[in-house]
């Protein structure tokens, strides 16, 4: 099928939008600069441990580094499962393409270089279904990491190129330390942490851990204040850096290596888990007191407006 209105708005079926969704994504677009506008994915089905980790990582990875990127009206990523696109600058950056497995990303890089901005609408929330297993999470963010990696080859001559401005000189950069650097420079530090009790600094490395893992937790404790998230999540700081973080780090690496032998890598099938998906949270319910006489003016009781949903 093909689009023919000035505005185009992608979900996915696994996907739940809010009612005020599509509004807060059309309304950047109103400034003739703006190519496409990426909404704020939240888990929308926190059943386990790992669904629960899956959040904090979109809280802290995702929504977090495009609310920086969108500083230099450069998102790289602007997900398909929650955006909305101009139409006529799809087609002037040439439209969607086969020639990776992230075509979200490829476009949002196309229409940087095309002189395009790409923004972040942090209001305009939208609830996705989570791999509720390591094997469907192994296959979705290895499809992910090798997207990016291809996208990043196809696009490698506008890295440091002024033209591209806030895309070519910060993010691309960015993005190449993300996905080839960090990688192996993680997996040096998990291999010096298994091999530190064995060594006499082992204090000093537990003094520089305990560092690091308090300046997480400060980062991640204003990101759910930013997110109206509840603080209680604080805890998943522990097992996010211990187990979580070098799991994915290792996803990443497969596919560094896989793009290195030049292996082809495709979409590849999620498991689902029986039951229903994403489910937007529902909001708290209030207990009212019963008023002891009949109120003589004003909204009857069973007119007064209830709670506001988020």
């Amino acid at each position: 099928m093909e689009a023919r209105h000035p505005f185009v708005v992608t979900l996915d079926a696994d996907t739940l939008f809010t009612p005020a969704t599509i509004g807060c994504l059309l309304e950047p677009l109103s400034d003739a600069r703006v190519g496409a506008v990426a909404g704020n994915l939240k888990v929308g089905n926190q059943r386990n441990l790992l669904t629960a980790l899956q959040s904090l990582d979109y809280l802290l990875t995702l929504n977090l580094e495009r609310r920086a990127f969108a500083l230099l009206h450069s998102v790289p990523i602007t997900p398909g499962a929650i955006s909305a696109w101009r139409r006529a600058a799809v087609l002037e950056a040439g439209g969607f393409t086969r020639d990776t497995v992230a075509e979200d990303s490829d476009m949002a890089l196309a229409l940087g270089r095309a002189g395009y901005r790409t923004v972040y609408a942090p209001r305009a929330v939208g609830f996705t279904e989570a791999p509720q297993t390591v094997r469907g999470l192994v296959t979705q963010r290895g499809r992910w990491s090798f997207g990016t990696l291809q996208c990043l080859w196809k696009h490698r001559e506008a890295t440091l190129d002024p033209r591209a401005k806030g895309m070519g000189m910060v993010v691309l950069p960015s993005m190449w330390i993300a996905q080839v650097v960090v990688p192996p420079l993680s997996l040096g530090i998990w291999l010096t942490l298994m091999i530190s009790p064995l060594t006499p600094w082992l204090p000093q490395f537990v003094v520089v851990a305990a560092a690091y893992n308090a300046v997480l937790a400060v980062v991640t404790g204003w990101a759910l204040r930013v997110e109206h998230e509840p603080l209680r999540r604080l805890w998943l700081v522990l097992p996010f850096n211990l187990a979580y973080r070098p799991l994915t780090e290792a996803i990443a690496l497969k596919a560094l290596w896989l793009a290195a032998r030049g292996a082809p890598v495709g979409w590849g099938r999620v498991p689902r888990a029986p039951g229903p998906g994403a489910q937007p949270r529902a909001p708290r319910r209030v207990r009212r007191r019963r008023p002891d006489r009949a109120p003589s003016a004003g909204l009857p009781p069973s007119s007064a407006p209830g709670p506001r949903s988020r």
